[in-house]
């Protein structure tokens, strides 16, 4: 059985437990499957499509917000920990960046 095979079979057997409504202990009896193996798939097939669904899991990412007009406010106060930076327009995004790497790492 070839790895795409055994994980096909996997993610059929992942679908049918899900929409059983029994429990996992249950559904194996019935299936006579290993009830360690069970919770063993789900986590690699739920965790394959959290890491495809963001691109990397657990990676920050920059999101571009758009500004309507201007606004009255010159500063945004980005919050990481229990630190608070205040940022200006026209901050270097590579040091902001660097910065919020190593707060985070504190």
């Amino acid at each position: 059985m070839t790895k795409l095979t055994l994980r096909e079979e996997w993610e059929a057997r992942v679908a049918d437990f899900r929409a059983s409504g029994k429990t996992a202990k249950a559904w194996c009896d019935e299936h006579q499957l290993k009830l360690h193996q069970l919770w063993y798939w789900v986590r690699k097939i739920e965790s394959t499509r959290l890491s495809k669904s963001s691109g990397k899991a657990l990676s920050p990412q920059w999101v571009r917000l758009p500004m309507e007009g201007p606004s009255s406010h010159d500063a945004l106060t980005l919050k990481v920990g229990n630190v608070a930076l205040e940022v200006r327009p026209g901050i270097d995004l590579a040091f902001l960046a660097d910065v919020i790497k190593v707060l985070k790492a504190l």
